[in-house]
């Protein structure tokens, strides 16, 4: 059943702006919460169009309740009015400001940004940008080699491991053709910390991400909630349009740990790398952010 409809133009009257044309609902269903949570539906749809910034809209001045309503959804004067010779009364622009964050873009276009980390919580989790106080708790975390049988990396001294984290601090690789993020995951219960987080990002806006997880910490959903954390960050602040990971062929578990994010298998690599004797053979995940997205009223 039809209750109502919703129209919205992408990008007009510039490129980061959306422009709601109208959100209509039948007389019966008003006042019911039909309206906020169709609203909702619809920024969440269209957050995912990467170039919005924000979301306009047009409403009768004298239309006092109208304009209570999209306040309340978080709109705001922009200052400007219009004309139409359909109405009296003038038109006031309410505009909402979709991302108070910068998109990743903004980081390539000016090297000169100084790109902050954020502190990321979950339920469980606190993920703490690593610098070089971290070194330490990282190489206790990297000594077990066990966590290493599917990848080409070793034990390494403290020096190394210091002079690793004071070049991930930076946050840009020495070129800065690539953003590095890395966090370090403590339990907020008893502040042990029990797995790094690293993630990459270049210019075409494709993020590469890679996890290690203390052995006495797997299979306890930590990897997939701090995981779910940083590709929020990474869609939602950073605007990224996919995230990708490389997995040995042979890691059954982080091949399930992509799929539960919703990453899919898109390419197979043979031969992809040789390390501790042996080829490895690689498959490839991929989470396009939008592809699979669509809004209904009914």
């Amino acid at each position: 059943k039809i209750i109502g409809c919703i129209d919205i133009l992408r990008g007009y009257p510039e490129k980061a702006t959306a422009m709601l044309g109208l959100l209509l609902l039948s007389e019966k269903m008003q006042s019911q919460g039909h309206g906020k949570a169709a609203y909702a539906a619809l920024e969440e749809f269209v957050c995912r169009w990467k170039e919005i910034r924000k979301i306009r809209i047009g409403v009768v001045a004298e239309n006092a309740s109208v304009l209570g309503f999209w306040e309340k959804q978080g709109f705001s004067d922009s200052g400007q009015r219009k004309r139409n010779e359909e109405f009296i009364s003038e038109i006031i622009i309410l505009e909402k400001q979709l991302r108070a964050g910068v998109k990743f873009s903004d980081y390539f276009s000016d090297q000169k940004k100084p790109l902050i980390q954020p502190e990321l919580k979950t339920a469980r989790l606190i993920l703490e940008p690593i610098t070089e106080a971290h070194t330490q708790e990282l190489l206790d975390l990297l000594a077990d080699e066990e966590l290493h049988r599917f990848v080409p990396y070793e034990p390494i001294s403290f020096e190394r491991q210091k002079e690793r984290c004071e070049r991930w601090s930076k946050r840009r690789s020495s070129d800065g053709l690539e953003i590095w993020l890395n966090w370090k995951k403590r339990k907020k219960s008893t502040q042990a910390h029990i797995a790094h987080f690293q993630g990459g990002l270049k210019s075409d806006g494709i993020a590469s991400i890679g996890y290690v997880v203390r052995r006495n910490s797997q299979q306890r959903g930590f990897a997939f909630e701090g995981l779910q954390a940083i590709f929020n960050y990474f869609e939602n602040d950073l605007c990224v349009r996919e995230i990708k990971a490389w997995s040995d062929t042979r890691n059954i578990a982080s091949h399930r740990l992509a799929k539960k994010l919703g990453m899919a298998q898109v390419e197979f690599l043979k031969d992809a790398d040789f390390f501790k004797g042996a080829t490895s053979d690689e498959f490839v995940f991929s989470k396009i952010f939008g592809t699979n997205s669509a809004m209904e009223m009914r």
